[in-house]
Order: structure tokens, then sequence, then C-alpha cells
């Protein structure tokens, strides 16, 4: 049995108004203007973070293809969104971690340190979680391009790692994403890791950021995890 993916929006990009929003989504659903502009009000003024919920039960492609016309519309959308919605943990001190080679910008919690050696790395020491940035080996490639790239070399290098989501869009607060994850036992390592990859792109540059950690541990922190991805970290060109 193919597995099944939600589609939800979860709020507006920066810039535009909920006016012109709903004026956009009128005609991509051919629905009157005022119900639309209603909903969309509704749902920036939304304090308990729940998304509205454009399509269930859905293959990946139809997702995507839908993910892409809600994008252009000038929502900010998730794909599977029951996974990591609504979660707010703004009380948490954070401070900044940054690659100017990549152009990451991480803010992260204050405890966690920078572990950077050949490659950008941020790692919570209390779980053995490591958040790690790498750069595509060449520029000027589309988002698409990209992960195709960088999740196929997954696939290619790290044959013990099985999908554990397939590929889906990941809006962060200034740019999309495409995120993959990934469970298995990375080679000279006795206990299962999930792995999870998320691809990024802007003008001339492409970057990955990696979560690594037992699967518990992410389970437990998924939230967490994801908050700071959508809110707290930038790729600059």
């Amino acid at each position: 049995m193919s597995e099944s993916y939600t589609l939800a929006v979860t709020g507006i990009r920066d810039g535009l108004t909920p006016a012109e929003v709903a004026s956009a989504l009128a005609r991509l659903f051919r629905r009157s203007e005022d119900q639309v502009l209603q909903t969309v009000n509704t749902l920036v003024n939304r304090t308990d973070g729940k998304a509205w919920v454009i399509r269930q039960g859905a293959d990946l492609a139809t997702v995507q293809r839908m993910y892409a016309g809600l994008y252009n519309c000038g929502c900010i959308c998730e794909i599977d969104p029951s996974i990591h919605l609504a979660a707010d943990f703004s009380s948490i001190a954070l401070r900044q971690f940054a690659s100017e080679k990549l152009g990451l910008e991480f803010e992260a919690p204050a405890h966690w340190e920078d572990t950077s050696g050949q490659h950008f790395q941020v790692t919570d020491s209390d779980t053995d979680t490591e958040f790690t940035g790498n750069g595509a080996p060449v520029s000027g490639l589309s988002l698409q391009q990209w992960a195709e790239m960088r999740l196929g070399a997954v696939t290619k290098s790290m044959p013990s790692m099985k999908t554990f989501k397939q590929a889906y869009g990941l809006q962060l607060h200034s740019l999309p994403g495409i995120v993959a994850e990934y469970r298995g036992t990375f080679p000279g390592y006795r206990s299962e890791s999930h792995y999870l990859v998320l691809c990024l792109c802007r003008g001339s540059k492409a970057a990955s950021l990696t979560i690594s950690t037992e699967p518990a541990i992410f389970d437990h922190c998924r939230a967490l995890y994801f908050w700071l991805l959508q809110n707290k970290l930038e790729l600059r060109d």
C-alpha cells in the first residue's frame, strides 16, 4: 500500500496581505474571494498554531503539485504537517551559529556547542544529536536539482539508511526547502540512527543541513527540531 500525505497551509508569505493571498487563492480554487479571505484571516490570526488542511490521504506527487500552486499564491505550506505543527519554543535561550562559507545561520539552544571541523556542525552533547551543514559542489542549481543530487548521494553512499519519510516540502520563514528522513545503522555504529536531510537554495548558494541522532530522541524532540528549522535557520546568498 502506497504512503499517503496531508497538505496544509500554515500561514502567508512575508510582504503579502491576506487580501492579496485570498484573491490568488480564489482564482485557484474558483471560489468566492470573500469566502476565501475569511478563511485566510482566521488562519493568520490564530494563536493555537493550527493549520488549514487542504488535502488529506493524497499521494506525494499530487500534494507536491498542489504545494507549488499554493506557494505561488503566497501561502506557507507543509506536507504531512501533523509531524511538527504548532509548537512554540520562543522562551528557550538561543545563540547564533554560522558558516560564512555555506551561508548558513542557525540559532539554536545556547548550551549547544559549535563542533565544526571539516564541516559546519552544531552538537547537543546531552543527546548526542548533530546538526551538520554541507554545500553543493556546483552552483546555479534549482532547489529540486539540488535535492535530487543530495538525496541521491544518501541513497548511493549510505545503503544501510532506509527511507523513513520520502521527500516532502518544508517552508522556512523566508524560503522553501525539501526534506527527506532515513533510519538505519551508519557504518561503524552499533545502534540505529535517524537521519534527516534538509536541502535549501538561495541565489548562487545551495546547502544542506542534516540531523543525526537516535530514533527515540528524534521522536521526542521532533517538534523542537522542526521549530528551529522553520524559524531559526537562514541561508544567505
